[in-house]
């Protein structure tokens, strides 16, 4: 049988296939199937403290406040009368007599009879319970188990094996059954040299349902968003006495050298790669082929309290005559010395007087184009 779909009202008892009551292991899975993607790695949720693992002081490692899910069991790490009290859990870890040694902070869930130190899967008891046992405590006369009680998930330390210099052991998940009988998760690692000296690794994964980019408060940043191109026009603001603009743009006439200005400023979310684009519009009259006008585009940019053309760049174009009444994006002028707030003064000319053109071009502004960090 492959298909299942729960909860389903009824009894099973009553002949209706996907009703309950269910067990343990049922619901267990339900919860991995909604809450993980990769069960092996992923558990961690927001809960408090999420579980942070430390190293305070010496040789102690330091497991904080918060809660998992391992393979579907919700573990929590939480004072039971008061959650929001301190609910640290400490191991003080023996160094190895030589060399070091790698370790693992893991959360094992135990789903058999007996407890589980580690011996039928490596061969030796190689799980370290906390200092504090009193949540090992099973069974009728509240005996401490020598790793993890049965059917219960808990905290441990999966110890490194000396005999091959320390090695770190790879983690016990029985995947052969969706009741499995062990699984572990892991949440840190760290090495532990043979003075006591601890350097630690955080590996936790948050289920996708509790990751800190889809719950914390200041969700959105933009460490968080991609780069992307933006482009912002800049009209002409001013230009040569006696020129004109129609709907092309302002006029650039033949014979005579003509300026226009324009003005702005770098956008606060530049991040990199400003460029200047002037846009012109070619004659409205047909006119001799392989003729061109000659255009300079100069900027300057400067910040606040900057002398105006603290940076510069120039560009110099031939732009055709061809194709008429054309819109025209010339090449792109590169203001690498550009920087966020940065003001811009903008000088373009049509050197009227020296091509070898008769007829009009037009200015329409130009596109400041640039990658955002937001």
């Amino acid at each position: 049988m492959t298909q299942t779909s729960r909860p389903q009202s009824g009894k099973y008892s009553d002949g209706y296939h996907d009703a309950g009551g269910y067990t343990s292991e049922q619901w267990a899975r339900i919860f991995s199937v909604l809450f993980t993607l990769n069960e092996e790695t992923e558990g961690v949720v927001k809960h408090l403290s999420d579980m942070a693992v430390t190293n305070p002081s010496g040789s102690v490692i330091r497991v904080a406040s918060g809660a998992a899910l391992v393979r579907g069991r919700l573990f929590t790490n939480e004072d039971q009368d008061d959650p929001a009290d301190d609910s640290d859990v400490d191991f003080t870890v023996d160094p190895p007599a030589t060399g070091s040694r790698i370790d693992r902070v893991v959360l094992v869930q135990n789903s058999t009879d007996y407890d589980y130190d580690g011996t039928p899967d490596y061969g030796a008891a190689v799980l370290q319970i906390p200092d504090d046992t009193s949540d090992y405590e099973y069974g009728t006369s509240f005996v401490v188990a020598s790793g993890i009680p049965p059917h219960a998930c808990r905290l441990a330390l999966l110890l490194g094996d000396e005999s091959s210099g320390g090695a770190m052991r790879a983690l016990t998940q029985d995947a052969s059954l969706i009741a499995g009988d062990i699984w572990m998760l892991e949440l840190a690692r760290y090495t532990i040299d043979s003075a006591g000296a601890i350097t630690l690794t955080d590996v936790r994964d948050y289920a996708p349902k509790f990751t800190t980019e889809n719950l914390a408060n200041n969700a959105v940043t933009p460490a968080k968003i991609p780069n992307r191109t933006r482009e912002v026009f800049i009209p002409v603001d001013s230009m040569s006495a006696g020129t004109i603009g129609d709907v092309r743009g302002i006029q650039l006439p033949k014979d005579v050298h003509t300026w226009a200005h324009s003005h702005g400023a770098i956008p606060l979310d530049f991040a990199a790669n400003a460029e200047l684009i002037p846009v012109i519009c070619n004659p409205s009259a047909t006119s001799g082929t392989g003729l061109h006008a000659i255009l300079d585009c100069s900027c300057a940019l400067a910040g606040n309290g900057e002398v105006y053309s603290t940076y510069t760049a120039v560009a110099f174009y031939n732009a055709p005559e061809t194709p008429l009444d054309t819109i025209i994006f010339l090449d792109a002028m590169a203001l690498t010395d550009a920087a966020a707030g940065d003001t811009l003064g903008i000088d373009f000319v049509r050197l009227g007087d020296l091509d070898d053109s008769d007829a009009t071009f037009y200015l329409r502004g130009f596109i400041l184009r640039y990658t955002a960090d937001s």
